[in-house]
């Protein structure tokens, strides 16, 4: 019998599956409706209560409800406990994802390019991350309460990943065809 938290992820592909789902059948006129003053300050005050409400009302929340890599028996609830706690994630994902993206900026910077190679950022960071959980730093981050170090590493990260030089270098082998000649990273 397949054990579906590891095999091809199949757990995480269901879990995540309704996010696809909502991004799959958004219009484009209906993000723009985010993009509304009251909106925005609305989604600022959603993310701060939020942050609020998992911090301190859930401080000993396990990760692995977040990964949606473990069925319901092995993160140690009933099956209807779970589907409740489930329930509740995805509505609090949904309110923290619109409210962010009520605050992305409708033009271009000069991070917006980053915003194209966020495929190479996502396959890419994983090899960084399981090497630097084979090392003490998880420790160390947890040792100094380390979170804004935390954060300054992960824009380093995503600063180095989705650099035009490991673009070029990454893209015959991640989306599996050659460069053409003259091929402009976007």
């Amino acid at each position: 019998m397949l054990d579906a938290e590891k095999w091809l992820s199949l757990s995480r592909t269901f879990t995540f599956f309704p996010f696809f789902l909502l991004g799959f059948f958004l219009e484009k006129s209906e993000i723009k409706r985010l993009f509304t003053w009251r909106i925005r300050l609305f989604s600022i005050v959603a993310l701060i209560a939020m942050f609020v409400l998992i911090h301190f009302g859930f401080p000993d929340l396990p990760q692995e409800w977040l990964y949606g890599s473990k069925s319901y028996d092995a993160l140690g609830v009933p099956e209807e406990d779970g589907v409740v706690g489930r329930l509740t994630i995805y509505g609090a994902s949904t309110l923290m994802m619109i409210s962010f993206l009520a605050l992305v900026p409708n033009q271009r910077y000069s991070f917006s390019v980053f915003g194209t190679r966020t495929f190479y950022i996502y396959v890419l960071h994983g090899f960084i991350l399981k090497y630097l959980h084979e090392t003490k730093f998880p420790d160390f981050i947890m040792n100094i309460h380390g979170y804004p170090l935390l954060l300054g590493l992960s824009v380093l990260i995503i600063l180095f990943l989705g650099s035009k030089p490991i673009v070029q270098i990454m893209r015959p082998l991640l989306e599996l065809r050659l460069p053409k000649r003259k091929q402009a990273v976007s």
